[in-house]
């Protein structure tokens, strides 16, 4: 093999190496954004579930208060009937 030749091999190969480093630094910009989208999603579905569990306590409370409420005004009924 002559020096031309190694020298344009050299060359098409070079091409080829850039053009395989484009491919993966598409692919690895495409996957990045992708880990992002799902890292933003699972975000979202924990704090849909923080918030539906929030509501849940918070509708638990008030109904622990009202039957507080309630117990006290029946004693206080039961008493003033005696």
């Amino acid at each position: 093999m002559d020096l031309t030749t190694l020298r344009e091999y050299i060359k098409v190969h070079r091409i080829s190496l850039e053009q395989d480093k484009d491919k993966l630094d598409y692919v690895n910009e495409h996957h990045f954004y992708k880990v992002k989208e799902a890292e933003i999603s699972e975000e979202a579905m924990d704090s849909m579930v923080r918030t539906e569990c929030e509501g849940r306590l918070d509708m638990l409370v008030e109904l622990y208060k009202l039957t507080y409420d309630l117990s006290f005004a029946i004693n206080d009924r039961t008493k003033s009937n005696e």
